[in-house]
């Protein structure tokens, strides 16, 4: 699941985030986001635990910067997440 705010045609705010459908149930595996003037990372576990909480990948500086920093990012998280798709479903199952 993709979620974008676009500020003058630019990606301000991002969450790529991966889900498993379970039947009716809706699982979060792990998600790359930025708030709070980060980029950073979550993953979790089938049992319900946070594995990784806000995991920092880069520091977002303030605009105009910002923007161009988290534009440039959501591409190349866009690639991280697809990258580590296997390996975060099997760490999510394992729950570690």
């Amino acid at each position: 699941m993709l979620r974008q705010r676009i500020y003058r045609g630019r990606v301000e705010d991002f969450a790529l985030i991966q889900l498993l459908y379970d039947r009716e149930d809706k699982h979060e595996i792990a998600r790359i986001d930025c708030c709070h003037g980060t980029i950073h990372w979550h993953l979790y576990a089938r049992n319900g635990d946070v594995l990784v909480d806000h995991g920092l990948i880069r520091e977002i500086p303030p605009r105009p910067n910002g923007v161009q920093v988290a534009d440039t990012a959501n591409d190349q998280m866009w690639d991280r997440m697809l990258d580590a798709w296997i390996d975060n479903l099997g760490r999510w199952h394992r729950g570690r």
